[in-house]
């Protein structure tokens, strides 16, 4: 595919050219639009309308004209893009207590998981059933619930501070209204009973402010005790909770037997409270009902994460059992007919109880084969990559698993994980986790902004074999790798192309004056700096040129010998050639004449003088250049880098000389590698010098 991108950042217009199903890699320096490129795609294949306009260029803030908007064209229709940036990290890596997010998602729930899940839940699907055609019994569990809670946190009995308590604690004073407070009775006995009384005592506050009763504006003092008696006799927090609890007997009241519920009309009516042989009545009830409700919520909850921890599945299926002679309280005949379904269909499943348990053993198995593969992978990569770390997916209380960090060999459980790995290991990371988690969503897109350039050469092919080549990876998935580092070029494309499914696509992307340019690196341009030079030297039209590449080739191979010390002189615009601070001897020069002869045989060191102690013959050079690289040598032959600032030095001596070469590299006069505001800096100086000579 040919993505054209206009009008985004610094890139005016541009084609980007993807080919799917392998991976893609465009290598260019900083400042080209990398980060832009990345963000223009992942806008539009996610229809964020939004996010492309805030690449609109700063000169055409606010503009209506279309043109000059960003556009992104040629992505296919439906995308499912996975983009690794900081985005990415902060929302879904180094958790508190996991290293990704969604762990169990990624790494447990497969294909085969979720096809033995299946006929796990099939085998006990009559259970379910019984559930989803008797909705009353999802009424009875909530009741039960709320019922147990309102005892609140006492190991034994009753809490003071339970629901039960402060509602029933101080007798029942909505069925027996105190005396003289009778006239209020409607609105003690209505269910918004507590709000009224709430109501009430928010008015009560504005009984100060006069003689008027601030509820009927009429006189207030015939009615001023009894407004405030309903202050002393009642709570409206307790009124709540009483209704609550009546509620709640009155949704178990057709589970409970004739004599418990009328024993609970006894207690909840009583005017005095709650005395201790009521408490240990209900507690008894809640016993019975935590017994059943402990059996409903089990059979609810019936499946594989229930029964994977149970050797023998017949005899623990006859614990599903529900037995209402033990439970008392609830043994009527309308609840018997309940149970008796829910007992009929334990039996049927203990019926096919081989195939149940071959299909739990086969989900244990296929989760302990997940869980070890991806260990062995993600360790691996750590040890390869030479870090002191493991992993282990480990199952949580609530039958989730979630990926841990551990220190070394002994297995030390690391919490706060993202304070405690450095930025190199938190990319390294967050990389591995990017690409099992677009593997997770079948992203079939993939875009990486500049990942791997901070890593040694160690880690660099660690993580791309991890992401690219290993079985279980991105390898055949369309991805797309923005960098500014050459090293993953070399090893994809020159070193190890064959690790690869398909060998990857690499381009040289260069930004001129808002322009994308693309060119092609194959493994052909991938060459050795005495490769480079050679070639140069051969082919370039300048002698000057030839000079420049012929004195890199003497330092790499020979070292600074006379050949080398002469040209550096005559590129230093020296009439006479110095060793140190003494000139050259006679003998020195005509050895160092007689070796770049070999190259270059017509070479005399007075005739080559001349012509780079001229200032028009070099400014001429300098415009003819036809790459950066070239200028920047010409522009070092005309200005000493010695006056230079540091950023302009150190591109000056990093072209001049050898010492940060990579082994192989790409020929500097094809591939613009030289930022284009180093050469803007070199043009104004030119341009400066050209007005002083005239």
């Amino acid at each position: 595919m040919i993505v054209r991108i206009s009008n985004c950042n610094n890139i005016s217009s541009g084609n980007v050219t993807i080919e799917e199903n392998r991976l893609n890699i465009k290598y260019a320096i900083n400042g080209t639009g990398k980060s832009t490129v990345a963000k223009a795609i992942e806008y539009a294949a996610v229809h964020d309308t939004n996010g492309l306009k805030l690449l609109t260029p700063y000169a055409y803030l606010g503009t209506t004209d279309v043109d000059r908007l960003p556009s992104v064209e040629g992505l296919p229709e439906n995308l499912t893009i996975a983009v690794f940036d900081e985005a990415y990290v902060n929302q879904y890596v180094f958790l508190e207590d996991e290293l990704v997010k969604n762990s169990f998602d990624i790494f447990i729930k497969t294909e085969n998981y979720e096809r033995q899940l299946s006929e796990i839940n099939e085998l006990v699907s009559s259970i379910r059933t019984i559930f989803d055609d008797n909705p009353e019994l999802d009424g009875l569990i909530s009741a039960m619930s709320e019922f147990i809670s309102s005892f609140g946190n006492a190991r034994a009995g009753i809490a003071n501070n339970g629901a039960l308590v402060k509602g029933l604690g101080s007798g029942n004073l909505i069925q027996n209204i105190p005396q003289g407070l009778e006239d209020y009775s409607a609105f003690l006995t209505d269910n918004r009973n507590s709000k009224w009384l709430k109501w009430q005592s928010d008015g009560r506050t504005y009984m100060d402010i006069g003689t008027k009763c601030p509820f009927c504006a009429g006189d207030l003092a015939p009615h001023r005790e009894k407004i405030e008696r309903v202050k002393t006799e009642y709570d409206a927090k307790n009124i709540e909770h009483l209704a609550k609890i009546l509620d709640i007997f009155e949704r178990l009241g057709q589970y409970f037997s004739d004599e418990t519920n009328a024993r609970v009309r006894e207690i909840t009516t009583n005017v005095r409270g709650l005395s201790d042989e009521h408490k240990n009545y209900l507690v008894a009830i809640k016993n019975d009902v935590e017994v059943l409700l402990g059996k409903l919520q089990a059979l609810k909850r019936i499946g594989f994460d229930s029964l994977k921890d149970i050797d023998r599945l017949a005899d623990a299926l006859e614990n599903y059992k529900i037995d209402m002679q033990f439970i008392s309280h609830l043994n009527t005949p309308f609840t018997a007919r309940k149970v008796e379904v829910i007992n009929d269909s334990i039996e049927h499943l203990r019926g096919v109880v081989g195939n149940l348990q071959g299909a739990v053993n086969r989900q244990k198995a296929e989760i302990q084969r997940t869980v070890q593969a991806y260990n062995d992978e993600i360790n691996g990569f750590l040890h390869m990559a030479g870090y002191s770390y493991t992993v282990s997916i480990e199952e949580t209380i609530d039958h989730s698993y979630k990926l841990k960090l551990k220190f070394g060999d002994v297995g030390t459980p690391i919490a706060g994980v993202k304070s405690h790995l450095s930025f190199g290991e938190r990319n390294a990371f967050a990389l591995v986790l990017f690409m099992y988690n677009a593997l997770y969503t079948h992203a079939d897109f993939v875009i990486l902004d500049d990942p791997i350039s901070s890593f040694d050469k160690n880690k660099k092919f660690a993580i791309l074999d991890m992401l690219f080549i290993r079985g279980r990876s991105l390898r055949g998935i369309t991805a797309l790798l923005l960098t500014h580092d050459l090293e993953p070029v070399i090893d994809c494309v020159y070193n190890h192309p064959a690790f690869f499914n398909t060998t990857p696509k690499a381009m040289f992307c260069e930004n001129i004056d808002g322009n994308l340019y693309e060119t092609e690196i194959t493994r052909d341009d991938i060459q050795s700096s005495i490769q480079i030079a050679n070639e140069n030297i051969a082919n370039r039209p300048n002698a000057i040129s030839r000079l420049i590449f012929l004195r890199r080739l003497i330092e790499i191979i020979e070292g600074k010998n006379t050949a080398w010390h002469l040209l550096s002189n005559l590129f230093h615009r020296r009439e006479i050639p110095l060793i140190g601070t003494e000139p050259m001897t006679e003998e020195a020069v005509a050895e160092g004449v007689h070796r770049i002869q070999e190259s270059l045989p017509e070479f005399d060191y007075p005739t080559f003088y001349r012509i780079v102690s001229d200032d028009g013959a070099m400014i001429d050079l300098y415009h003819h250049a036809t790459s950066n690289y070239e200028k920047l040598q010409v522009y070092r032959i005309l200005f000493d880098p010695t006056d230079e600032d540091h950023v302009m030095r150190k591109f000056l001596n990093e072209t001049y000389h050898s010492e940060n070469d990579y082994l192989f590299q790409l020929n500097p006069l094809r591939y613009n590698t030289i930022p284009t505001y180093i050469i803007s800096e070199c043009d104004n100086s030119i341009a400066e010098l050209e007005v002083g000579r005239n």
